[in-house]
């Protein structure tokens, strides 16, 4: 036993022993490769190669299934007007809907919450007593994800959808059913609600007067989020529901989630105005509450039943089918993005390129169109980097500009190669500061994808690649090496100004290769 434990011991010292000298030597062969670049064998340089650039209107992008959507309307000098909508079905309580004996509307409140940051806490009146030096402590939030001017009041308007939210799609029904950006949509009778809009940090609270038969308020209600965060409140028709809702209480519509969508299809809301903000807001989060009452029977400790009036609610999420809609107005633009996207320069590129997600406008790049590709694929270089910069115009950009930038394969709608093979932080795209801490420049490398296309063998095909805001879908799925298409996914609205490759100054958009070349081949 003990000789056979020895003889294990001497046969993993050999292997240790094995695992160093292998490590050793792997030093070793990166210590000659870099005196091997640094001889006089091996020269280094870089080639500032030109790219033709120019941009495409997009005429839609793919709005539902969203992690977040994005409601109302901004005028910018650069981008022109921009609209966002809301398509929503909601979807039944959990609990089973009942409404009692002689129920009655209270109110009927759509909350949709903002994103938002928690600041501190500050006392204001309590509306829910009748003494005036009442008052209740609520915390102070700062609102995020707003673009534009969320002081401007804008008109929101909440319709009843005629349009049937398909989950499946009628043409096959074994894919789910997708909705685009352009997509129209049909509305059924008058506005649930229209009324002038202004974004606020401090509507945390909302107040619900109950009433009896006769109309007298029993009991007023301080309604809060269970998060206690800030969130728009749109009073919907208490008589819309009431005819819709109460006097279809007995009936199979609120027996499960098909019957119900069927019969109430959603809600489209939408944003007019000159100019306001575009809020981006967790739709999922939202509900429509009723608020209502009903008499119900209370016995007492004597065993008498009277019959009392009961605030209840009714809370229907926010869940379900939702799709975004955008309209992009480019004429009241002081930028030259409208006749940029109308007649782009295909042949020779452009001094300005505009760029703006959520179905807005994407950049087209060609490269190599000025070089002898054979030529330099003779030289047989071994390409260290190449990078394509796209500067920032300070001037004409507005302080909304997107945080990431994304590089594709135009011709294919596929991810390039440096994405799978270095990864998305080496990939970059990201928006990087000056020492001033402005704005300069996005950046991609692209390292992998001009090897293969200058390799001296290669039969690897120049395509052209194209340039939109980023979303969180671009990002593939690592654990899948299928996963190379393009995702259509695209709702942020911030746009940018960037200098295209007819720029004069030292801004131009171009492709550099760093490169190595043997002096002697």
């Amino acid at each position: 036993m003990i000789t056979k434990i020895s003889s294990i011991t001497k046969y993993i010292a050999v292997i240790v022993v094995f695992l160093i000298s292998l490590i050793a030597c792997e030093k070793d062969f990166k210590d000659i490769g870099i005196d091997l670049v640094d001889n006089n064998e091996f020269d280094t340089d870089i080639l500032i190669s030109n790219i033709i650039a120019f941009n495409l209107k997009v005429d839609s992008v793919r709005v539902d299934s969203l992690p977040q959507y994005v409601l109302g309307v901004n005028q910018s000098n650069l981008l022109g007007k921009t609209t966002a909508s809301i398509a929503t079905q909601i979807s039944l309580p959990v609990s089973n809907i009942t409404f009692g004996e002689n129920p009655t509307i209270d109110s009927v409140i759509l909350d949709i919450p903002y994103y938002n940051t928690l600041t501190g806490t500050q006392k204001v009146p309590d509306l829910s007593t009748e003494d005036e030096t009442d008052s209740i402590v609520v915390p102070v939030f700062e609102l995020d994800s707003i673009i534009g001017n969320k002081d401007n009041s804008i008109i929101i308007t909440v319709s009843e959808l005629a349009t049937f939210l398909n989950d499946l799609n009628p043409l096959d029904p074994t894919k789910r059913k997708r909705y685009y950006s352009n997509k129209t949509y049909a509305l059924a009778g008058a506005p649930l609600f229209s009324g002038r809009f202004t974004p606020d940090a401090n509507d945390t609270v909302a107040y619900i007067k109950h009433r009896n038969l006769k109309g007298d308020v029993f009991e007023i209600d301080s309604i809060k989020r269970v998060d206690a965060i800030p969130s728009m409140k749109f009073a919907l028709d208490e008589d819309f529901f009431a005819n819709n809702f109460l006097n279809q209480s007995n009936s199979a519509i609120f027996s499960s989630s098909e019957e119900f969508s069927h019969f109430f299809r959603g809600l489209y809301i939408t944003a007019t105005g000159t100019d306001g903000s575009l809020i981006t807001v967790p739709l999922s989060n939202g509900s429509v509450s009723i608020f209502y009452s009903n008499d119900e029977n209370v016995t007492d400790g004597n065993g008498a039943t009277t019959v009392s009036r009961v605030a209840q609610v009714h809370i229907f999420p926010l869940v379900g089918i939702a799709a975004n809609k955008f309209e992009h107005d480019y004429s009241t633009a002081t930028s030259n993005i409208q006749a940029r996207l109308q007649n782009p320069d295909k042949i020779n590129g452009e001094q300005k390129l505009y760029l703006q997600g959520a179905s807005g406008s994407m950049i087209l790049l060609d490269l190599f169109l000025n070089e002898n590709l054979n030529d330099i694929r003779s030289k047989n270089w071994l390409i260290n980097e190449a990078n394509i910069k796209l500067f920032v115009d300070k001037d004409e950009s507005n302080s909304y500009l997107p945080n990431r930038l994304f590089l594709y394969n135009y011709d294919d709608n596929s991810h390039m190669v440096d994405l799978f093979s270095e990864g998305a932080a080496a990939y970059d795209g990201k928006l990087h500061y000056d020492d001033n801490g402005d704005p300069d420049y996005y950046r991609f490398r692209i390292t992998a994808y001009i090897s293969r296309i200058l390799k001296k063998e290669g039969s690897f095909e120049n395509s052209k690649l194209a340039v939109r805001a980023f979303s969180p879908f671009d990002i593939p799925s690592f654990l899948r090496l299928s996963d190379t298409i393009v995702k259509p996914f695209n709702w942020n609205p911030k746009g940018v100004s960037l200098f295209g490759n007819r720029e004069l100054g030292n801004k131009k958009l171009s492709l550099e290769i760093f490169y190595t070349e043997p002096i002697n081949q």
